[in-house]
């Protein structure tokens, strides 16, 4: 009867306990989170994320940079990565709104959403929705997002 070579089975244990070991991946509503989290530095979020970049649909991003600035949504914020394309600076002055100039588009680099104006609604710190707005949807897309008891009267 031949032996085993034991470093060769103490190898051989690992690997296969290794390889049946999976690393799960942050879900997209964490990496949101993660993001938001930092950005202001909280972990009670309640936010309604309205993002603005220059990929995609001109018209779609035309008028959605038209909705954002009409919206009343409460606790609005707008990641801008457009460079003036669809909103002017002065435009935005007299907003009572956080904007955070995303140069570096994180949330598509992330890839939780795809490029285009996207909408992510966190509520009591957990992602209720993650939106990316297209031309086909957009009158639906907007009345969802009018419609999450976000609007003040």
């Amino acid at each position: 009867m031949k032996l085993f070579n034991l470093p060769l089975l103490i190898n051989l244990i690992l690997s296969s306990t290794i390889a049946c070991m999976q690393i799960e991946k942050p879900s997209k509503g964490e990496e949101v989170l993660k993001i938001l989290e930092k950005e202001f530095k909280s972990d009670n979020l309640n936010l309604k994320v309205f993002i603005l970049n220059s990929y995609g649909c001109p018209v779609c991003n035309k008028s959605y940079a038209k909705y954002m600035l009409t919206t009343q949504a409460k606790n609005r914020v707008f990641y801008i990565s457009d460079n003036g394309e669809f909103l002017k600076q002065e435009e935005l002055q007299d907003l009572s709104v956080k904007i955070i100039h995303d140069y570096q588009n994180i949330f598509i680099r992330n890839r939780i959403i795809e490029a285009g104006p996207a909408f992510i609604n966190v509520v009591d710190n957990r992602v209720d929705t993650i939106m990316h707005i297209v031309a086909e949807r957009f009158q639906e897309q907007i009345k969802y997002i009018d419609s999450l008891h976000c609007v003040s009267y």
